[in-house]
């Protein structure tokens, strides 16, 4: 295993940690604590899981609760669904709703074939065409809307409940106040990340895929070979709406970056 030095920060220790599974339901109600190694399937619920919240939450000590695997995975170490920044359907899925974009890979079944502005369902087919989510009247149709409507959010709309996609201060909370440890589970390179009270999550190093670069699965993250790029659900809060936030590492490297909102990246869930 290896540690990556922050910058901003020194870490302290690292190791594989325990997690302690709760509920993020629509209701609210509590389920029992239940210990679990952090390569366990998240298909393994605690016993007192509720019916409407399949998914069990890690509490790393933070403001909140941590999906234990990707959108679109169902074990830690699987890479999950890439998307597009504001849209709920990933790579290889249809999406009816958008009747504007795909145009360039099959107009009748609107499958996301490829991660570029001409494909992108929130513009007219470039990136200074905005039609939701824009800030500058240079880059679109201005709404003033920073942060993801809970309707364009990936992980709410595959996991219902309280889920969610982080946003930007949430996931600097996941760089800046949890251990970060290089390592492989289950043959699958990522971070162990782990927090004071010996919970942890795994985030794998599953790229992102670009058409605006070398359009492939881990051709960045951050902009080289075997990282990982997790969207945050805010955009740019200066000039550069067509740009979003998100989480980027490498093996001895954890950041953040402003991309290209028409990129498709992984996504880690979160619940108050």
């Amino acid at each position: 295993m290896k540690k990556t030095t922050f910058l901003s920060s020194v870490l302290v220790y690292a190791g594989l940690g325990v997690c302690m599974w709760t509920s993020c339901g629509q209701s609210g109600s509590t389920a029992s604590n239940e210990a679990a190694a952090p390569s366990e399937s998240a298909s393994a619920q605690p016993a007192a899981q509720p019916a409407e919240s399949p998914f069990p939450a890690v509490d790393l000590g933070l403001t909140v609760r941590w999906a234990t695997c990707n959108v679109g995975a169902t074990k830690p170490e699987e890479f999950g669904g890439y998307f597009a920044w504001g849209e709920t359907k990933a790579y290889g899925e249809e999406d009816q709703t958008n009747l504007r974009n795909y145009a360039s890979t099959d107009s009748t079944s609107y499958v996301k074939q490829n991660f570029d502005w001409p494909n992108y369902k929130y513009c007219d087919g470039k990136s200074s065409s905005l039609t939701k989510y824009c800030t500058e009247a240079g880059s679109g149709q201005v709404d003033g809307k920073y942060t993801l409507d809970l309707a364009d959010d990936a992980a709410h709309a595959a996991m219902g409940g309280k889920w969610r996609m982080p946003t930007n201060d949430e996931l600097a909370d996941l760089r800046e106040k949890c251990t970060w440890t290089w390592t492989t589970l289950n043959g699958v390179t990522g971070y162990n990340v782990s927090s004071a009270n010996g919970n942890s999550i795994f985030l794998p190093a599953a790229g992102c895929r670009s058409n605006q670069s070398h359009g492939l699965t881990a051709d960045k993250g951050p902009k080289h070979v075997g990282g990982g790029d997790y969207w945050s659900s805010s955009i740019c809060n200066n000039n550069r709406p067509e740009s979003a936030y998100r989480l980027s590492f490498g093996e001895k490297v954890v950041t953040y970056t402003l991309d290209p909102r028409c990129e498709g990246a992984s996504i880690r869930a979160v619940c108050e």
